[in-house]
C-alpha cells in the first residue's frame, strides 16, 4: 500500500481540509509520550519507534524527516470532461507516496500497534464534509488504514483479523472536528 495524505488510492474520498504534520509509529505511545507531543517537547520516549515524520508547513517536496520513507509528492485532480490537469491553484489536490510503503506496513505488522499522530483543520463547511485525512491503501478494496472525516466525526479504521470479516468495522469518535478548528490528534491502538 502507498501512504495517501487527503484522499486514498480509489482518487474518490478527497478531503478538503489541510494537514500540517503528519507521524506514524510502530507502537502505542505512553500517556507521557502524548503529553510531551501536546506540550511541544521531544524525548527518547517519543522517538522509539518513529517510521515517519512529515512537516506539511515547509515547502514541497515532504520528506519524511527521517528518511525512512518515500517523500510525498501533491497529486492533482484531473477535469473529467477533457482529462487535463486543472491549474493547481484551482484544483483540489491530496499528497501520495506513489511508491508502496511496505517497511512502515511490515513494521507495523510486526509490533501489532501504532499510534498516528496528525495536526489537521477542516474545511470552514464541515456538516456535509467526508474524506480521508490519512490511509494506507492500493485500490478502493485493498486498505490497511484509514484515518477519515464524516461531519463532526473522526473515524479510524484499520485492517485486522476481525475487522476482514466485517464490512464496516470503524471507531467513530463524535465531536472531534469544528470547521475550520485546528485539531492536535493522536489515536493509539
Amino acid at each position: 500500500c502507498s501512504l495517501f495524505v487527503g484522499n486514498d488510492a480509489s482518487s474518490q474520498h478527497l478531503w478538503k481540509g489541510h494537514v500540517s504534520r503528519l507521524q506514524i509509529w510502530n507502537r502505542a505511545l505512553s500517556e507521557q509520550a502524548v503529553q510531551a507531543i501536546k506540550d511541544g517537547t521531544s524525548g527518547n520516549d517519543i522517538n522509539a519507534g518513529l517510521l515517519g515524520s512529515y512537516d506539511f508547513t515547509e515547502l514541497p517536496p515532504y520528506r519524511d524527516l527521517g528518511n525512512l520513507l518515500p517523500p510525498l509528492q501533491r497529486i492533482s485532480a484531473r477535469s473529467e470532461i477533457t482529462n487535463r490537469e486543472i491549474p493547481e491553484s484551482d484544483s483540489p489536490s491530496w499528497l501520495s507516496s506513489r511508491i508502496p510503503v511496505e517497511n512502515l506496513t511490515r513494521e507495523i505488522m510486526k509490533s501489532s500497534q501504532f499510534t498516528v499522530h496528525i495536526v489537521a483543520r477542516p474545511p470552514q463547511e464541515i456538516e456535509n464534509s467526508n474524506g480521508y485525512i490519512v490511509s494506507l491503501s492500493k485500490s478502493k478494496d485493498n486498505i490497511n488504514f484509514h484515518l477519515r472525516e464524516e461531519g463532526d466525526f473522526l473515524v479510524l479504521w484499520f485492517r485486522n483479523p476481525l475487522s476482514e470479516r466485517r464490512s464496516e468495522l470503524a471507531w467513530l469518535i463524535p465531536g472531534v472536528f469544528e470547521a475550520g478548528k485546528e485539531r492536535d490528534i493522536v489515536a493509539s491502538y
